[in-house]
């Protein structure tokens, strides 16, 4: 889980309808190109960001993420865990104030990232 580099200030454009990264049909090659390595052997951190999301049901500080992360997978976290985070933290400031501004409900969120979750469903949404 640590054999590659997470380089910071690496910012995703994520979804205000999907509360996702917004669906590119190459997004493998474009995190192969980013990270440097194939993408195999890469672990979907923004997906682990949402899951811990959905079970504390508030978005995670960098404490509770690295706790979610290690009991998910029971190993030692990726040498560059805080730039995970501070990435994907910075990725979501837009998506906590559109939450917070149109006073939604973690049960609003939460469907609407369940009903998000298969690709078909994020790209007709995102349209």
């Amino acid at each position: 889980m640590n054999d590659y580099d997470i380089k910071p200030n690496i910012y995703l454009d994520i979804s205000l309808k999907t509360f996702r990264p917004i669906y590119r049909e190459n997004w493998k090659k474009i995190s192969e190109e980013i990270n440097e390595v194939s993408f195999d052997k890469q672990y979907s951190f923004y997906a682990d960001y949402l899951r811990c999301y959905l079970k504390l049901t508030y978005f995670p500080s960098f404490n509770d993420f690295i706790k979610y992360i290690y009991n998910r997978y029971q190993k030692p976290v990726h040498k560059d865990i805080k730039i995970v985070f501070d990435n994907i933290d910075k990725s979501y400031k837009d998506v906590k104030d559109y939450i917070k501004t149109n006073n939604m409900t973690y049960k609003e969120v939460r469907e609407i990232i369940i009903y998000s979750t298969p690709i078909s469903n994020r790209i007709l949404m995102e349209v």
